[in-house]
């Protein structure tokens, strides 16, 4: 036999320095589910605790911060709705000026104002308008009004607008014919900040 096996091992049966050594465990009382929550909130309620003042400068600041926050993010969530509505305004506003625009012409052809048709009218149409004489034009007037051939306009239904210039599109009819209604359209064009027929 070797030396190590003849001599018995010191360091396992020797105590660690400073451990104690081990004491008899008794029997333990095991509580029932639901009786050691209700224990240990009984004995945090019997023993009130005193709460001390939180320090002022970090929970003000914190307030503080959280409120800037808050009102930052009002303010760009305001900003972008104010945005956001005033681009859609501002295309109904000039899809306004063009029905506007068109009821102009409208009532103007319909009741023969001439001097109207000269102002809201542009390109060739307001060529024929300027050169026409106020005479001719009440002849011209009077004998459309009588066949019943000035178109009535009972509804613009569509507008496209590209930059400067915009195409509307209507249903009208005649007085000759007030069952036929017809999709006609209406070419207009923005001259010194005013939307014209063509």
């Amino acid at each position: 036999m070797s030396d190590k096996q003849d001599k018995p091992d010191s360091a396992s049966k020797q105590p660690v320095s400073g451990a104690k050594p081990k004491q008899p465990v008794g029997p333990q009382r095991i509580p029932a589910r639901g009786e050691a929550a209700r224990s240990q909130s009984a004995s945090s309620a019997a023993s009130p605790q005193r709460v001390g003042a939180p320090e002022q400068g970090k929970v003000s600041r914190r307030w503080l911060g959280g409120v800037l926050a808050a009102l930052m993010v009002f303010a760009a969530v305001g900003v972008a709705g104010l945005v956001y509505l005033s681009g859609d305004r501002a295309e109904d506003t000039t899809q306004d000026q063009i029905r506007t625009s068109i009821e102009s012409f409208t009532e103007a052809l319909s009741s023969g104002d001439l001097e109207t048709l000269r102002t809201s009218s542009c390109g060739d149409l307001q060529t024929y308008y300027r050169e026409i004489s106020d005479a001719d034009f009440a002849e011209v007037h009077r004998a459309a009004v009588e066949q019943g051939n000035i178109p009535i306009v009972e509804a613009v239904e569509a507008v496209q607008i590209n930059g400067e210039s915009a195409i509307a599109q209507v249903e009208a009819y005649t007085e000759a014919n007030p069952g036929e209604k017809s999709p006609r359209t209406f070419d207009l064009r923005l001259v010194d900040e005013e939307w014209k027929v063509c």
